[in-house]
């Protein structure tokens, strides 16, 4: 069952809460779209266009927008997902239990947070500066 309230009134069965995976395979699917749709041994998935197309930041909507087709990209937030050191190329996605996966094209760097903000009660929000903080650590520690 999903943690997501909004797919409770779906019976828990919602398509838009609840990817479940492991972090193995989430690094494997963050390090495709960082390869331009490729995986190792040159078995291209998809097109770099379509890598480039789900991560560009759709411009020209009537509101301050940071979406693309597929991803957020870098957020005007006091706290982004992604940290304050993640540079314009980079894109992502946040979860309702405090989950971020972020990839950032320009340094081929991506951080996987797995988390969850539930426990004891999603009430609580300590996850938001956390995940930003702990993506810039990140970045410090790896001198990027």
């Amino acid at each position: 069952m999903v943690h997501d309230p909004t797919a409770y009134l779906f019976n828990g069965v919602a398509g838009h809460a609840g990817l479940f995976s492991t972090l193995n395979d989430l690094v494997k699917y963050m390090r495709i779209h960082l390869s331009g749709g490729q995986v190792p041994g040159d078995i291209r998935i998809y097109p770099k266009t379509t890598v480039d197309l789900f991560s560009a930041k759709v411009t020209g909507l009537p509101y301050n927008n940071t979406r693309a087709l597929g991803w957020d990209t870098v957020p005007v937030q006091t706290y982004p997902p992604c940290g304050h050191k993640f540079s314009a190329n980079s894109f992502g996605h946040t979860g309702f239990t405090g989950t971020s996966i972020w990839a950032d094209k320009d340094k081929d760097l991506l951080i996987v947070l797995l988390t969850n903000r539930v426990h004891p009660t999603a009430l609580q929000n300590t996850h938001v500066k956390a995940r930003s903080d702990i993506s810039d650590a990140i970045v410090d520690a790896l001198g990027l």
